[in-house]
């Protein structure tokens, strides 16, 4: 059966609404109610596979629920939950075109995250057991510590390049930003070689 008619004849012949197409709006907002419980009720089933956990080990820290903040050369350590027989991972860097490939572990392990030349990005982890099933999907967003304050340039269309940054917080933080836009702007050529050097012997005196 397709899905278009298990959504328009299937069920409502089994939740006893009639033909669709003569419904009224009585049986539309009951036909609503009926997939709204249905839907909670798979939400609730207990997934047959525990999720795994990921916790920091070097150069990482926690800052907030699943929210981590990383320098250069972080590990994490996965871990293997009850049951499952290999977790997989793999990490969506913030501004990149493409997710990375996906790896498998067959047991606890410890991983480094690279976030390269982006500020942030998400690593998904999720668990696999003998028979093939799945647990949910576990996200860990992370931010670099020191890029997060660094200028991501998105392409537009009409308006040409638009940049964007976190807002700095401190005196580091700003510094930061601004030697992030003259980076950027060099190597647009923006800047040139005596210009760069000047603008960041300027950004060496804020501090």
């Amino acid at each position: 059966m397709s899905f278009p008619d298990l959504l328009f004849s299937r069920l409502p012949g089994e939740w006893g609404l009639g033909i669709v197409k003569a419904w009224t709006s009585q049986q539309s907002t009951a036909y609503r109610s009926k997939w709204e419980q249905a839907k909670k009720a798979i939400e609730q089933i207990k997934p047959l596979v525990p999720e795994p956990a990921a916790s920091p080990v070097t150069f990482a820290a926690s800052v907030g629920n699943n929210i981590w903040e990383i320098e250069d050369g972080a590990k994490v350590r996965i871990s293997l939950p009850k049951g499952a027989k290999s977790v997989s991972y793999r990490m969506k860097k913030d501004g990149a075109p493409q997710t990375e490939e996906t790896k498998t572990l067959q047991q606890e392990e410890e991983i480094e995250l690279d976030l390269s030349e982006s500020p942030s990005g998400t690593l998904e982890v999720w668990a696999m057991n003998e028979d093939g099933n799945s647990s949910k999907r576990v996200e860990y967003r992370i931010r670099h510590k020191q890029k997060q304050h660094h200028v991501v340039v998105q392409r537009e269309d009409l308006f040409g390049d638009k940049g964007s940054f976190m807002f700095p917080s401190d005196v580091d933080s700003f510094i930061e930003v601004i030697r992030s836009i003259g980076d950027e702007a060099f190597k647009r050529g923006v800047l040139s070689y005596d210009l760069k050097a000047k603008f960041d012997k300027l950004v060496k005196g804020f501090k």
